[in-house]
């Protein structure tokens, strides 16, 4: 439980660092690129500010390739969004397996108090319903433990995995908008 707790509050960190501004991203984008298209380095600089997040960084190293044409737009952009993917999904996988296998966990231990309650009814002399109540305790405290760590583990990493779905969008859109602009105002090649 704890390690789904740590690694949720520092994937929360990450994403709050990396908010984005994308409405004024792509004004910033649409309005510089059309009054000065020779501005993709300049322009650079000023969307990898920390404020535009990740689609800021993808949309910094995408312009890179501006001076080059659409194709080099389009092998940054990838290159970019794959590393900011990578980064964003970093730790994810644990809060995956934690809710996966966490029910599996209590469930044995279900099974064990289980086991247990019966071997504890048949060694008793005086089988009554106190000697059997113990072990089921005991088997639902295990199933109440594996759940209490498995529900909330899987809703951060379903939280986190549209966050990052989201954010891909909008870079993907960020990146359209950065091609169309480069084809209308210096084409599609050098």
């Amino acid at each position: 439980m704890l390690v789904g707790l740590v690694v949720g509050i520092e994937r929360l960190i990450v994403f709050m660092k990396n908010k984005s501004a994308n409405a004024e991203l792509v004004r910033i984008l649409t309005e510089e690129l059309n009054k000065n298209p020779a501005t993709g380095d300049a322009l650079a600089k000023t969307v990898s500010d920390k404020k535009y997040g990740v689609e800021g960084r993808i949309a910094a190293v995408t312009l890179k390739g501006w001076e080059h044409g659409v194709e080099t737009i389009s092998e940054y952009a990838h290159a970019a969004t794959v590393a900011e993917r990578r980064y964003l999904s970093t730790r994810l996988p644990i809060l995956s397996t934690l809710g996966n296998n966490a029910p599996f966990i209590g469930l044995l231990g279900t099974v064990l108090g289980i086991m247990k309650a019966f071997r504890d009814l048949a060694s008793a002399a005086d089988a009554g319903p106190q000697v059997v109540m113990k072990g089921i305790s005991e088997a639902l405290v295990a199933t109440a433990t594996g759940l209490a760590v498995a529900i909330p583990a899987v809703m951060l990493f379903n939280y986190f995995s549209s966050i990052i779905k989201r954010k891909m969008s909008n870079a993907e859109e960020i990146v359209a908008i950065i091609q169309a602009l480069r084809i209308s105002t210096k084409g599609q090649g050098q």
